[in-house]
């Protein structure tokens, strides 16, 4: 007799299995596996050699990313591996790359965190709090490493999402453009090389912001951009006429997003815009699990997480904007276009939370 559900178990074992092969892309990311295959396929004794790596136990993490496509053995006695194409994006220099993803995701903070998603999920709190005692953010100051590796991996990909974002979103006779938390400047860069009349302040923490000089050199742009390094909890730079915040607010729970939001408030004049770009939980159920696995990630990291239009709308309204045009950018990310409501005084800024 025939077990029905053989099939479902299967996929199911695999499911549970899933943190194995996350660990072992990760690990075959940090030895450069696919930087060493990027001219063709090697023998597994040599990919042993240039990485250092015991010989038999690198041959058997090789079999295994071969067994599940991410590379190809090649026929013949000589334990020969090749890239596939879905390898391929574990390059370091390939087009949309994830390798700095891939490492990101295989360190033992964010493992950490997650092995404990029980208490996240029974408190509504950080895990990854929880186990370090600290915040994700404290935690990467006091390890440069760990800050060093998260810096890479949110700069993967950013051009290519910066340049969905423009051309999503029509940046015409915007005159000042302050980035609020914009990283290395990516997305600024795009928005300043398609609008050549338009100026830019790339804000962020100075450790950050430090490193983005060559991004915005090599976009052309780094004269008509102002790289400011600071606190968004204390101020963030006046003068805008547009407020960009990507990838912010799903870092931070309900009361932190809203005093980021207030901070922006006070300084934005009446006719100004505030663009937050996030992923966005549709009201139908329809998400898709990308968007609902990075909501359990900023759940298990920073006690935060992905929010429905109507929940961005409250965030707004407690901050003193108006919600108006949500505009679709790719999948579930949205630019989400608010306005200042008036009148508004710098009391309401500071009230308390």
């Amino acid at each position: 007799m025939v077990d029905a559900n053989r099939d479902d178990r299967a996929r199911l074992r695999l499911m549970i299995d899933g943190y194995q092969v996350s660990q072992a892309i990760a690990v075959a990311a940090e030895l450069g596996i696919a930087d060493l295959l990027a001219a063709g396929p090697r023998r597994a004794e040599e990919l042993a050699q240039a990485t250092g790596a015991h010989r038999r136990s690198l041959l058997r993490l090789l079999r295994a990313l071969a067994a599940i496509g991410v590379l190809v053995e090649v026929a013949g006695g000589e334990r020969t591996f090749g890239l596939s194409p879905l390898g391929d994006g574990l390059r370091s220099d390939a087009p949309g790359s994830v390798w700095a993803l891939a490492i990101q995701a295989g360190q033992p903070a964010m493992w950490a965190a997650w092995g404990d998603l029980r208490h996240s999920v029974m408190s509504g709190e950080s895990a990854f709090r929880h186990i370090h005692g600290m915040g994700a953010w404290d935690y990467r100051a006091q390890h440069p490493d760990a800050g060093e590796r998260f810096d890479r991996a949110m700069e993967a990909g950013a051009k290519e999402i910066a340049t969905r974002i423009v051309a999503a979103y029509d940046f015409g006779g915007v005159r000042r453009v302050v980035d609020v938390g914009g990283g290395h400047g990516a997305l600024l860069a795009e928005i300043l090389g398609a609008r050549p009349a338009v100026r830019g302040v790339l804000f962020d923490l100075p450790r950050v912001v430090e490193a983005a000089g060559p991004v915005l050199e090599a976009a052309g742009v780094g004269a008509r951009c102002e790289v400011v390094g600071g606190d968004l909890f204390a101020e963030v730079p006046a003068g805008g006429d547009v407020y960009v915040l990507k990838g912010v607010i799903h870092d931070w729970d309900d009361a932190d997003a809203i005093r980021i939001l207030r901070n922006c408030r006070r300084v934005m004049g009446a006719g100004s815009k505030l663009l937050v770009i996030e992923q966005v939980i549709p009201d139908d159920r329809g998400a898709e699990p990308f968007t609902l696995f990075i909501d359990l990630h900023m759940l298990a990291i920073h006690g935060a997480g992905e929010r429905t239009v109507e929940e961005f709308g409250e965030l707004f309204t407690t901050a003193g904007f108006r919600l108006g045009r949500v505009v679709p950018v790719d999948g579930a990310m949205r630019v989400l276009e608010a306005s200042p409501v008036l009148p508004y005084s710098h009391q309401d800024a500071a009230a308390p939370q």
